[in-house]
């Protein structure tokens, strides 16, 4: 989100579930993930300190945390040579985060109403067994890669820490009493404390080749809210320019995002779990959640596609109605009536995604992602396929939608 920096924000990671760790057992590069992300969310909260030293480069790093408050502080201050870049974000309540870059300051809020849209979506789901058990935590966060320092503020669900992206594919490097060491292609070495599942260090070779180090100069468990919020106590927050809560994380990041989290938590549902169902009787509420994606997104359906279509079914509405014997006049406000909409949205979003543009609608809803949703079991593949097919569907649905309001009024 800045020139030369990436500030990276990220939404719903999802990790594994925990473990204990038993001494002298060893465990795979999986195995020891889960142990860490289990330590990391024991911690009630902590205040980081980091240094990052690389050829003519270097920054400090603040990050701060209480869990319980939703607090949370991320400072970075860097100097190449001679040049300072500062960032700087932080909570304010449970609803706003501020940013500031280089004097540029950023107010984002709405973050309580966005939890309440995704809960809602998940009630969707019955299936999952996750309504009302995902955690929204703002997370402070740092790592390294060979082009960008990314330091920022997350929102993380309980399975996922901080760290736990960077770790895919990861192998294990060593182990000893304080901490464990994975190697990554991208993100290089990366180490985290055995006790309480923190970053450590990070070396990882930067675009020309030279080291770029980052490591842990201190760590203050558990400072309680109080300590977090005096750090940022003294911003500046007066003239902020105001964003929805939205526009940090991406509203094209969501669906994908809980679509994993869906389908993962298919793949591990016991035998308790109810059978998965059709989406038919909550297609309102798929349409609403996918409603404000499709101006972030490219048409797929051009005027010329829908034309015919609306055509067809304004003919056949009128006949319907004067068989019934409508009265002529009032046709057009027949057609505004809501329980109508509904069932024209619905119908024709059938025929839409009957004609085959799914792929082309999957494409544009999950960045070209489809494949990076995955799925393990058969139920969740299952679950999958019934999840991007309700996806299309509420695209077609706000399409359609848009189209009626256009041709016959609100």
């Amino acid at each position: 989100m800045i020139g030369g920096e990436m500030i990276k924000a990220l939404f719903f990671l999802v990790g594994l579930g925990v473990s204990a760790v038993a001494e002298g057992v060893e465990l795979t590069a999986e195995e020891w993930k889960e142990a860490l992300l289990a330590k990391h969310w024991e911690l009630g909260g902590y205040v980081a300190s980091y240094e990052m030293v690389g050829e003519n480069n270097r920054m400090d790093v603040k990050l701060a945390v209480d869990f319980e408050s939703q607090t949370a502080v991320v400072e970075l201050v860097k100097d190449r040579e001679g040049e300072k870049t500062v960032v700087r974000q932080w909570t304010q309540g449970r609803d706003v985060i501020f940013m500031e870059v280089d004097g540029e300051l950023l107010k984002y809020s709405g973050f309580v109403g966005m939890r309440k849209h995704v809960e809602d979506v998940l009630e969707v789901f019955p299936f999952s067994g996750l309504e009302g058990k995902v955690d929204w935590n703002p997370v402070p966060m740092v790592l390294l890669d060979a082009e960008n320092v990314s330091a920022t503020m997350s929102l993380f669900s309980k399975e996922g820490a901080v760290w736990s992206g960077s770790l895919e594919d990861a192998e294990v490097s060593s182990v000893d009493e304080k901490s464990v060491m994975f190697v990554t292609e991208e993100h290089g070495q990366v180490t985290i404390c055995r006790e309480h599942g923190v970053l450590l260090r990070q070396e990882v070779k930067g675009k020309a080749g030279e080291a770029l180090v980052l490591k842990l100069l201190e760590l203050e468990v558990n400072p309680g809210a109080l300590a977090v919020t005096l750090l940022s106590a003294d911003w500046e927050v007066a003239g902020a320019t105001k964003h929805p809560a939205e526009a940090l994380f991406g509203v094209l990041m969501v669906p994908k995002a809980l679509m994993q989290l869906v389908v993962k938590a298919a793949d591990e549902a016991g035998e308790d779990q109810p059978d998965v169902e059709d989406l038919k009787k909550d297609r309102t509420k798929i349409w609403k959640y996918v409603a404000p994606m499709v101006k972030e997104v490219r048409p797929i359906f051009q005027k010329a596609q829908l034309e015919p279509v609306m055509e067809q079914a304004e003919e056949k509405l009128r006949e319907d109605f004067l068989e019934r014997k409508g009265d002529p006049k009032d046709f057009k406000a027949y057609l505004v009536g809501e329980e109508l909409r509904k069932m024209l949205r619905e119908t024709l979003a059938d025929r839409l995604v009957d004609i085959g543009r799914t792929e082309d609608v999957v494409e544009v809803l999950l960045f070209e992602g489809k494949a990076d949703v995955v799925a393990k079991t058969e139920r969740g593949k299952k679950v999958k396929e019934m999840l991007l097919r309700a996806l299309v569907l509420g695209y077609c649905e706000e399409v359609l939608d848009r189209a009626m309001k256009q041709r016959w009024g609100e």
